[in-house]
């Protein structure tokens, strides 16, 4: 049985070109140092991460929710079924 321990041991730094100097003082996600984070973005980022403890669910909140959730939907069910069955289209006789 041949050992495989050789193969896992190599240093892939040698196989990069020279241009990588300090490829193993890179930070951790941080991308490149003259970067700079914008407030905003990390704001946004911070409100995301904390919606479902943030939500207060109000009487305006719920009657949206409600609205986009099952009314929508339905109206335009209803509209689109209506046409479909005025038209007489071949595919309102299949849902029959």
């Amino acid at each position: 049985m041949a050992c495989y321990q050789c193969y896992l041991d190599v240093d892939l730094t040698a196989l990069l070109p020279s241009f990588f100097p300090n490829i193993h003082s890179r930070n951790m996600g941080m991308g490149p140092r003259w970067l700079t984070k914008n407030k905003y973005v990390e704001e946004w980022n911070g409100r995301r991460e904390i919606t479902e403890k943030a939500f207060n669910a109000t009487g305006a909140n719920v009657a949206n929710i409600v609205f986009y959730a099952a009314v929508l939907p339905l109206g335009v069910y209803w509209l689109a079924r209506s046409e479909l069955e005025k038209k007489g289209d071949r595919r309102y006789k299949d849902m029959c």
